[in-house]
């Protein structure tokens, strides 16, 4: 379980601020975002150097 800071877990903290930035808590929107930064990584490591 998450520290409890006042009446507010650390949790409680950041699922609050991650809401505040919008973020997506959608599996597919991840699913969209992970494939895109491992599609960049792996071209990188393709070309030659």
């Amino acid at each position: 379980m998450g520290r409890v800071t006042g009446n507010k877990t650390q949790s409680d903290k950041f699922e609050k601020l991650a809401r505040e930035l919008e973020c997506d808590e959608g599996e597919a929107h991840w699913d969209e975002r992970l494939e895109k930064v491992t599609k960049s990584k792996l071209e990188a490591e393709e070309k030659p150097r």
